[in-house]
């Protein structure tokens, strides 16, 4: 790979830029790298030479990537809460679904309305303690991996 590739893939790994966004990023820094090169080029300069102007004009792409980070921190936390609530309601829908369907299993098999077991008040704050307990599980989770990182 070569260095100006190397750094734009460098750039685009640290950054956290969101996957929607990556790759337009990645195609102006390359453009740019690009464009760098094609001048030194044509300035007489030979591929070593190109190498250290590009880190020196660049510079660190860790700090680069650490600028990109902090541009794109809203869409970036914008997405952990979306993804928050959507594995949320997947998740609290699905195991209450399963605690519905046993419900109504048992009392299929006791003989009571199945009707009168899935609308009753208990399983409607059933239903809720599963949504709050879900939510609140990943929360503790998402902001441990939120510490984790600083």
């Amino acid at each position: 790979m070569r260095p100006a590739e190397e750094l734009i893939a460098c750039i685009a790994n640290c950054s956290q830029i969101p996957p929607a966004r990556r790759r337009a990023i990645q195609r102006e820094l390359g453009s740019h790298v690009e464009d760098f090169i094609t001048a030194s080029r044509e300035a007489g300069c030979d591929e070593g030479e190109i190498e250290k102007l590009v880190q020196s004009r660049f510079g660190d792409p860790a700090q680069i990537a650490l600028g990109f980070a902090r541009v794109y921190r809203h869409e970036r936390r914008m997405f952990q809460v979306i993804a928050y609530a959507l594995s949320t309601l997947c998740l609290a829908g699905a195991l209450w679904a399963v605690i519905l369907a046993l419900q109504a299993g048992m009392a299929f098999g006791v003989g009571t309305p199945i009707m009168d077991v899935l609308a009753s008040r208990h399983a409607v704050i059933e239903g809720f303690d599963i949504v709050a307990s879900i939510a609140a599980y990943l929360g503790l989770t998402s902001f441990e991996s939120l510490f984790e990182t600083r």
